[in-house]
């Protein structure tokens, strides 16, 4: 695992951790859909359904880094990973991608995919590093009931 300078603690994120789990998608740049899936009361719900699969990273009780790890039955997926600007060059998306990694293949997945937004060169970059490639002949596709969800 990936060796970090200062002292991280790692550990889920619980329901009552939902404002600071907002506040630093928002800080790092993430586009959240609080009228859709991240609706607090939602992440609540999801939170308490799925604790595992929340991964956050802790300096000083500050929520610095997050990572979703979920897992379907047959593919593990990434999500959401997210690192506050003033912690970035430091090792805690590796480490955060790493601990994921960790946790769905302790779940049994042999297969671990992200998706990300083609001008989020930062995050191309960092997963191609760690080994994830390209699937081209895969096009992602999607139905929703609405275009905020």
């Amino acid at each position: 695992m990936t060796e970090l300078a200062a002292p991280i603690e790692f550990g889920p994120v619980r329901p009552e951790q939902v404002p600071r789990l907002l506040d630093l998608w928002h800080a790092s740049g993430l586009h959240i859909r609080t009228a859709g899936r991240e609706q607090p009361d939602r992440l609540r719900r999801e939170l308490e359904a799925y604790p595992d699969n929340y991964i956050a990273a802790f300096r000083d009780d500050h929520m610095i880094g997050v990572a979703i790890a979920s897992w379907d039955g047959r593919r593990g997926w990434i999500s959401r990973l997210a690192v506050h600007p003033d912690h970035r060059r430091a090792g805690l998306a590796r480490a955060l991608i790493e601990r994921a990694e960790a946790e769905l293949r302790r779940r049994g997945a042999q297969v671990i995919a992200v998706l990300i937004e083609p001008d989020n060169h930062t995050s191309l970059n960092l997963f191609r590093r760690e080994g994830y490639q390209d699937t081209p002949r895969a096009l992602y596709l999607s139905k929703r009931d609405a275009l905020d969800v």
